[in-house]
């Protein structure tokens, strides 16, 4: 059974080296480019992920939060309301309750 086993294992290495000389000899092949592609779309991946990344640390920076929904804090902003009854007095009023 070993010798079988080192036969195979024999051949499959060799057949690796034949198959890398014709990737480095004859230039770029179809799977050199699917590679290429895979790399190009990895690298995508994860300039999404850190552009995301980087915009919630903005958010949390300008916003002064970890809670960047925009609806959430809108309700901590005071809403300037004009009193019908008194149109030149403007008063401090609170967002109705969402729920």
């Amino acid at each position: 059974m070993k010798p079988y086993l080192s036969t195979q294992m024999t051949n499959a290495f060799i057949a690796f080296q034949e198959g890398w000389k014709v990737l480095r000899l004859e230039g770029l092949g179809q799977i050199q480019f699917w590679f290429i592609a895979l790399a190009i779309g990895i690298f995508a991946g994860f300039t999404a992920l850190f552009f995301r990344k980087g915009i919630d640390a903005l958010q949390s920076f300008l916003y002064g939060t970890d809670d960047v929904q925009i609806p959430t804090q809108l309700y901590r902003i005071p809403l300037l309301v004009l009193d019908p009854y008194n149109p030149s007095n403007w008063r401090a009023s609170g967002w109705p309750d969402p729920s």
